[in-house]
């Protein structure tokens, strides 16, 4: 009884993997593109060159997502510090200004006369996050 019971067990076993397997014959298979060889090594020494060189330009791929990232999110924190400098304190951050803490006044300086360079998007000058720095080399006092 015990034996016929493992036979059932094992027949059943059977026509369900029968089943599994007319199932997997009526997918479609996937169509591989046919492979492609760039190069072929002629020794593991050059192979291990490639390999190094890959791993250099990856890793420099991934530090420039990176720098992006962080780009990216300081642009965002000084487009809001800007908005809230125009909001609160009408201060228009293209300009240079400075800060009397006796008289607790904020001062407009007027604009230099040359530009180290043009301002573009992107430079600190044009995010209003580096005035220039007066002549001499020293900050003026009020």
């Amino acid at each position: 009884m015990k034996q016929l019971g493992i036979a059932v067990v094992l027949a059943g076993g059977l026509l369900l993997g029968q089943g599994a397997w007319a199932a997997d014959e009526a997918k479609p298979k996937a169509v591989e593109p046919p492979e492609t060889v760039v190069h072929t090594f002629t020794d593991e020494a050059q192979m291990t060159a490639f390999a190094e060189l890959w791993r250099q330009r990856q890793s420099a791929v991934l530090r420039m997502s990176v720098l992006q990232a962080y780009w990216n999110e300081e642009q965002a924190v000084i487009t809001q510090v800007n908005g809230r400098l125009t909001q609160d304190y009408h201060v228009d951050p293209a300009k240079n200004y400075s800060l009397d803490t006796q008289r607790r006044v904020l001062l407009e300086q007027p604009a230099p006369a040359t530009e180290p360079g043009p301002v573009g998007q992107g430079s600190p000058s044009a995010a209003g996050g580096v005035p220039a720095a007066p002549k001499g080399g020293e900050a003026k006092k009020p």
